[in-house]
């Protein structure tokens, strides 16, 4: 299963069209985008909560729901753990549209409602070996 596919088996494809239609990106782009930073955060996202730097949602009902301005908020939370500055956010958005073509300001965008979706996957267990499968 492709990362892609990881991030919309949790979040649900209604949620990914919203934070495209948030984003002005097409559902192609989303993915294009998310194939781009699930490398980049999943990693961290892994570390940090196995370093308990990262608190960890007793279940996935206690996580926002994807697409929303609490799931934005919650996923600039996860990446200030991961990144510890707006500039590695930043880097990482850069890096993300020289490999997509689509731009920052959509990235940044982007960005924290998969941060948060992927803590979600964490906590299912569809990623990592943290979590309930």
């Amino acid at each position: 299963m492709s990362m892609f596919d990881t991030i919309k088996s949790v979040a649900g494809s209604g949620a990914l069209q919203q934070i495209a239609a948030r984003t002005g990106l097409s559902a192609g782009q989303l993915e294009s985008v998310i194939g781009a930073l699930a490398p980049m955060v999943l990693p961290k996202i892994e570390h940090e909560v196995a370093q308990g730097n990262l608190a960890v949602p007793a279940s996935d009902a206690a996580l926002p729901e994807a697409g929303t301005d609490a799931a934005e908020d919650h996923g600039n939370s996860v990446l200030g753990s991961i990144f510890g500055s707006k500039d590695v956010s930043r880097s990482v958005a850069q890096q993300t549209s020289g490999s997509t073509g689509v731009g920052v300001d959509a990235i940044k965008k982007v960005l924290p409602q998969i941060a948060s979706i992927a803590l979600g996957a964490l906590v299912a267990g569809k990623i990592g070996g943290i979590g309930r499968r």
